[in-house]
């Protein structure tokens, strides 16, 4: 995972722990590991962990995402 988007194809994780009313934490390098791919079903699963941080340098506060998962369910 990188720390921003910029042709497009990149992976970039972020976290904002109030939704809405603070600030969004973009991921410092972390990583994205596909655990499922069923070409059949369209269902791509897999976990992730990553360093959190405010890319505008303004929060100094750092988040330590870890253990997440998810579940994509392609049309």
């Amino acid at each position: 995972m990188g720390t921003e988007v910029v042709v497009g194809d990149e992976i970039v994780a972020s976290y904002t722990p109030v939704f809405g009313t603070s600030i969004t934490y973009v991921s410092i390098p972390g990583s994205l590991v596909i655990t499922n791919y069923d070409l059949a079903n369209g269902i791509i699963e897999g976990t992730f962990n990553f360093t959190g941080r405010d890319a505008s340098g303004q929060d100094p506060t750092i988040y330590q995402i870890t253990g997440g998962q998810f579940l994509v369910v392609l049309p």
